[in-house]
């Protein structure tokens, strides 16, 4: 990276952190209310993973699909050998419980 490209990147980033308030603490009614806003999703057993996708009337495949995940990991979900890790994969699984397919498929 040349000298003057270097100069300028550093000005930006000196210039775009000026624009944002210091980093802070959220205050216990700040982090209650994104908590009411944005539950943590509880972890699921191996069968209500299975009825999840059983009353939307899918397959194994489908859901493997929808989740952008192999369909062995689905299985294994199913089959109790392994769980749901606490991130996208278990909130688009409590979303489809919610609202069925049409809550997680990006196609109507």
């Amino acid at each position: 990276m040349t000298r003057k490209r270097k100069k300028k990147l550093l000005t930006m980033i000196h210039t775009w952190s000026r624009e944002f308030p210091p980093y802070r603490l959220m205050t216990a009614e700040e982090k209650r209310a994104l908590d009411e806003r944005f539950p943590i999703p509880t972890p699921l057993t191996a069968q209500e993973i299975r009825e999840i996708r059983e009353s939307m009337g899918i397959e194994q495949c489908i859901l493997a699909r929808l989740l952008v995940l192999p369909e062995r990991l689905i299985r294994r979900w199913e089959n109790g050998l392994s769980r749901p890790p606490g991130g996208a994969a278990l909130q688009l699984l409590h979303m489809a419980r919610r609202g069925g397919i049409e809550a997680i498929s990006l196609y109507p």
